[in-house]
């Protein structure tokens, strides 16, 4: 149900997010409450969508002239990297309470 995706944004740049993805209603519900509960980040105050729920993101890329491939790979790697190191334990803790742990 979550998901991790590195996209292109609409000006060029390079993005990455975590997504509450489709499933059952209620367990999609359980999990987006126990996030809210957690404090980890949940994209804001809106509602749980129906089947795509943005949660957080991070800008890993944003394109220059004299940026060489390797250079840009390198900051989308590195960027990635972080975000997951940042934001994994969190959402890890705030679902504990979902499994009994």
């Amino acid at each position: 149900m979550l998901l991790f995706e590195i996209y292109r944004d609409s000006k060029g740049g390079i993005r990455c997010q975590f997504e509450l993805g489709p499933g059952d209603p209620a367990k999609r519900e359980a999990v987006f409450q126990a996030f809210q509960n957690g404090g980890v980040d949940v994209g804001g105050k809106w509602a749980l969508a129906a089947k795509w729920r943005q949660l957080s993101s991070k800008t890993l890329y944003t394109p220059k002239e004299d940026d060489s491939v390797e250079e840009a790979f390198d900051r989308v790697v590195t960027g990635a990297a972080q975000f997951l190191q940042s934001q994994v334990p969190r959402y890890d803790e705030a679902a504990k309470p979902l499994f009994g742990a």
